[in-house]
């Protein structure tokens, strides 16, 4: 159903590098959930993690640190919600609310965007890891450019459609930084290429390369 597709994603999101939780975390967010529903409630934990969500009126002034990232879920989906209205009848989208801009304006309710540039700048494991996050935001918002421009009309939720189906990523930023890049290959895998520096480790006379003859029983010469 889709309060179950919604849970799903909601968790996921949750452990994702923008969620930023680990699965203790997540579990005690749960029980932070159901202590504050009551006894009374019958609802699960992931359904109270949705409704929690979903509502703009949701009391999170009340919550402790734990629920910091289901919060700006929140806040990055109605900022979402508000960028895409509905047309006048209720059928289709207000003129102007493509892919693009919706996917603007729930990075933009994130709030990590600062954070992760300061994390990218200041290198490290953790600036590596910010740099990767950074390059997989902006492939995304590559894709969406590429499929406003060519699907002219079509609504965000085909572009999310898109994206979840696919399978390969179009377009790959680090092809574009090959040039600065150090490549780690096999002999065989480095076969037909040019670099302008290259160095050959492990070179062991007697052991590799293998120059000693070989025989003529599997025709190996050939």
């Amino acid at each position: 159903s889709g309060a179950d597709m919604a849970r799903r994603t909601y968790s996921r999101w949750l452990t994702s590098p923008v969620g930023g939780l680990d699965s203790s975390s997540v579990r005690r967010l749960r029980r932070v959930l159901r202590a504050e529903a009551g006894t009374d409630s019958r609802a699960t934990s992931g359904e109270l993690l949705v409704a929690a969500v979903t509502d703009p009126a949701h009391p999170w002034e009340r919550r402790g640190a734990e629920t910091g990232a289901l919060r700006r879920l929140a806040t990055a989906l109605q900022a979402g919600v508000a960028a895409a209205p509905r047309a006048a009848g209720g059928r289709g989208w207000a003129a102007g609310v493509d892919a693009e801009t919706v996917l603007w304006a729930v990075w933009d309710g994130l709030g990590v965007s600062a954070s992760w540039q300061r994390q990218a700048l200041a290198g490290g494991v953790a600036g590596q890891r910010a740099d990767r996050d950074l390059d997989a935001v902006l492939g995304l918002f590559a894709a969406a450019e590429q499929f406003v421009e060519r699907h002219p009309g079509a609504g965000p939720e085909v572009f999310t459609e898109r994206m979840r189906s696919s399978q390969v990523a179009r377009d790959s930023l680090v092809l574009g930084r090959e040039r600065e890049a150090v490549q780690v290959l096999t002999p065989q895998a480095a076969a037909g290429r040019e670099w302008e520096v290259v160095a050959v480790v492990g070179v062991q006379t007697g052991v590799w390369p293998d120059l000693r003859l070989r025989g003529s029983l599997v025709g190996s010469s050939r």
